[in-house]
């Protein structure tokens, strides 16, 4: 149940971070567009994938990424996708902006570092738990 509930706190952690650089993803593809209707198209390609599919999926797999720690079974693949959407998310805050991070972004970030060890020992708690 803790590890569970340690798998819950950290998807709740890890989800604003993966929004943040899904939003910098947008930012620097509307930004790599050249002219103003390739920006608009940019972004209302986005806009229109959201509100066709994304605003009914998202929240499901955030729902079923969250309730996967507290299934035995299912713990070692939810540890695997916490890590990769931490690190994912991770790598794209430090790569994408154009600035060197300060000690604030590196504050920032932090946590989400900290995701990553979370996430490896979720995935071998339960590794653990699978061998009794």
């Amino acid at each position: 149940m803790l590890r569970g509930f340690a798998h819950l706190v950290a998807t709740v952690v890890a989800l604003p971070y993966a929004l943040i650089a899904a939003a910098f993803l947008i930012v620097g593809q509307a930004a790599r567009a050249k002219g103003m209707l390739a920006v608009l198209n940019v972004l209302f390609t986005h806009a229109d994938r959201l509100v066709r599919w994304g605003i009914y999926v998202l929240p499901v797999l955030c729902l079923a990424l969250s309730l996967a720690g507290f299934a035995p079974g299912l713990r070692r693949a939810s540890a695997v996708c916490l890590l990769v959407l931490s690190a994912t998310s991770l790598v794209i805050l430090v790569v994408m902006p154009t600035s060197k991070p300060t000690a604030g972004q590196w504050l920032f970030l932090a946590p989400c570092a900290a995701l990553i060890g979370v996430s490896v020992w979720l995935y071998r708690a339960a590794e653990v738990t699978l061998e009794r």
